[in-house]
């Protein structure tokens, strides 16, 4: 019996549109120095930062290719970049229909 798809058309498409916006959002409106003030909620009220400080504006750097920057921002921001492009590749991969069907 095949097996169903992980995406359907539709939610292939519509994460391919999120991940196409996300982008362009990076490259086009971010800022990639730190503001002066805090979102981070955890950093606020201890003064310590989290895994996840830095990661807007190191996914900036990214869009803005300042790779060194983004690593200085947060080490991880190369790893979840990559993520977030191979989501949007494979949404349109999906989304074409290009995939073999499963076994």
């Amino acid at each position: 019996m095949p097996h169903p798809p992980l995406l359907s058309r539709p939610d292939a498409g519509n994460l391919a549109a999120k991940a196409a916006a996300l982008f362009l959002a990076l490259v086009f409106f971010c800022s990639v120095e730190p503001a002066d003030w805090l979102l981070c909620p955890f950093r606020r009220l201890t003064g310590l930062p989290c895994p996840l400080c830095g990661m807007t504006h190191a996914l900036c750097a990214i869009g803005h290719v300042q790779l060194r920057r983004a690593v200085e921002l947060n080490a991880v921001s190369p790893v979840i970049f990559a993520m977030v492009v191979a989501g949007f590749l494979g949404s349109v991969v999906r989304l074409c229909g290009w995939l073999p069907p499963r076994p």
